[in-house]
């Protein structure tokens, strides 16, 4: 379910902006989100990471249109390079998704 979440949100990150997409998505993914016992703290964590790698991605992806004007360059040589970054984030996604507590940790730390 976790997993589905992720891939919803990923590719709603693709096509929308980050904004946009909070509003639409996490009213209907919240009750998911509680029904399956997932902390809703850590899924706010995940679902901002989702919509960031989305702003990072073609065809939409917000980011790539701000770095092109000021690199000069063309989206399809920056997608290029920037697909490392989202292969990193994408295994950053996966470890805060599977281990919430690399999200929650320093709070819980700090006696917050």
């Amino acid at each position: 379910m976790l997993l589905l979440l992720n891939i919803i949100l990923l590719i709603g990150g693709c096509f929308l902006d980050s904004g946009s997409c909070m509003y639409i998505f996490i009213p209907i993914l919240m009750p998911v989100v509680k029904f399956i016992n997932y902390d809703p703290l850590v899924f706010g964590v995940v679902a901002t990471v989702n919509l960031a790698i989305g702003m990072a991605t073609p065809p939409v992806g917000l980011d790539l249109y701000v770095a092109c004007n000021i690199a000069n360059v063309t989206l399809k040589d920056i997608s290029v390079q920037t697909m490392r970054f989202v292969g990193a984030s994408l295994v950053t996604l996966f470890l805060l998704t599977y281990l919430p507590i690399l999200s929650t940790w320093l709070p819980t730390m700090l006696g917050m």
